[in-house]
């Protein structure tokens, strides 16, 4: 099994070396470095294929290294400060008894902040693999060919369930059946060799999808349901804060900041409230479009992880 030492997200982990890794199977992970995402055999160590980095996939990574590291830093700063602050206490009370239950707690909280400290050095030491990520994420990247579907980073599943499509390091897509490369559809094979350790890896990828197919259809329908709600909720309070607005019949002459409303934990003017929750109803509702559509392909979806499957395992 692979050695993790820290769980950046659910799908990343850091390995003690510092390095970035995305579990595909029990026998195999992605290594993501600056210049690409290499498929791992865990057994041998051998790199099966180098795929195209997912600029949205490093700017999410490299964000979070970020982010965590620093979110680490700051909280074993904060204990130290605190553990300073506890010792000066301590210092002054004459009870043996509270020494020595003081002395224990002062034990762990230093290993506990000895632990902060060393993961947030190996989450800087992975972070030094990539670039300072910018202050928004780039676009989604498309799929190569219309119908396509993701099945792990640079690598999708063609709508008919025949072959699967990788994109290299080097930005070329290539065609596979579980037997031969194809720069197209099947039409043309690469004369390159096929690496036979991909398509068992390929094949258990494939099997583990199909097997959860009926558990993402369930969890997406409930995030649906939730996500329905919060809009609804949301537009209630919005429709709310209009008729409101318009039943006061402001003039021009009345002071608009003195019509004050609670939004969140603060007291601000309706209108701004007004704009905040309409944004927010926005990007709500993008997402609850953006539910529908992974439901909505979910059994087209499922038919080809099925073809797929069959292919790869003859």
């Amino acid at each position: 099994m692979l050695q993790s030492a820290y769980r950046l997200g659910p799908d990343v982990d850091v390995l003690p070396s510092g390095v970035t890794v995305m579990p595909i199977t029990d026998s195999a992970y992605l290594r993501v470095t600056s210049n690409s995402s290499d498929l791992i055999d865990q057994q041998s160590g051998k790199t099966i294929i180098s795929l195209y980095n997912n600029p949205t996939l490093i700017w999410h990574i490299s964000s979070e290294l970020k982010q965590q590291a620093t979110g680490l830093r700051r909280a074993s700063q904060s204990a130290n400060s605190s553990s300073g602050d506890n010792s000066s206490d301590d210092s002054n009370s004459n009870d043996s008894g509270n020494d020595q239950g003081n002395g224990f707690n002062g034990q762990r909280d230093a290993s506990e902040v000895q632990n902060m400290q060393n993961t947030a050095m190996l989450l800087e030491k992975a972070e030094q693999n990539f670039v300072d990520p910018q202050e928004r994420p780039p676009e989604p990247q498309e799929p190569p060919v219309a119908g396509a579907f993701e099945l792990f980073s640079s690598a999708w599943g063609d709508a008919s369930g025949k072959f699967v499509i990788m994109k290299k390091a080097d930005g070329e897509l290539v065609y596979t059946d579980g037997h031969h490369w194809y720069k197209d559809l099947g039409m043309t094979k690469l004369n390159e060799p096929y690496p036979k350790e991909l398509t068992p890896i390929i094949a258990t990828y494939l099997a583990s999808l199909a097997k959860d197919s009926s558990s993402n259809i369930d969890s997406l329908n409930q995030e649906l349901q939730e996500a329905q709600g919060h809009v609804q909720k949301m537009t209630t309070r919005l429709n709310n804060l209009q008729s409101q607005n318009q039943a006061q019949g402001q003039n021009q002459s009345q002071d608009q900041g003195q019509d004050m409303v609670q939004f969140g934990t603060k007291q601000i003017p309706r209108a701004e409230a007004i704009r905040r929750l309409g944004n927010q109803i926005n990007r709500a509702q993008k997402r609850v479009d953006s539910v529908q559509a992974e439901l909505n392909a979910m059994p087209a979806e499922t038919a080809a992880i099925n073809k797929l499957l069959a292919n790869f395992q003859s």
